[in-house]
């Protein structure tokens, strides 16, 4: 009798808590239409972020590239220097900007992750706070 109580107010608990059971008898998380609209919007996040943020870099590895290349054309015509220091300076440009296109990856997969953690964590702050503030008046 006792147990049959106890068994009821989990399976409450867990109902209020989100927690359901299939007709199978296995438990699944409900989720509510915000926590979907979160996840889609994290995945979202996390794709564009990606693709901007690596977009981004790589035009400006690109930009520094085309600097480059300008820069080792005016110094290769003042200097009437060989064919050899002007393929040298090219190849210098060329390895900093692949360096460049490598280090993008990183920070374009930093840029799209770290924020979506932090989204969510702000979210249920503010859920916990706003049923605070609501439970304190339903008490008065």
């Amino acid at each position: 009798m006792i147990i049959g109580k106890l068994f009821d107010v989990l399976e409450r608990c867990k109902a209020a808590n989100g927690f359901a059971t299939s007709d199978r008898g296995e438990q699944s998380m409900q989720l509510n239409g915000w926590v979907r609209l979160g996840i889609v919007a994290s995945v979202l996040w996390a794709v564009g972020a990606y693709l901007y943020q690596n977009n981004a870099v790589n035009e400006r590895a690109s930009r520094a590239y085309d600097h480059w290349a300008k820069q080792c054309m005016a110094v290769e015509r003042l200097k009437n220097s060989d064919k050899q220091d002007f393929e040298k300076c090219y190849a210098m440009g060329e390895e900093m900007m692949m360096l460049a296109f490598k280090e993008a990856k990183g920070e374009a997969a930093a840029l799209a992750l770290i924020p979506i953690p932090l989204a969510w964590l702000f979210g249920w702050l503010i859920v916990v706070i706003w049923r605070w503030v609501a439970k304190g008046f339903q008490k008065g």
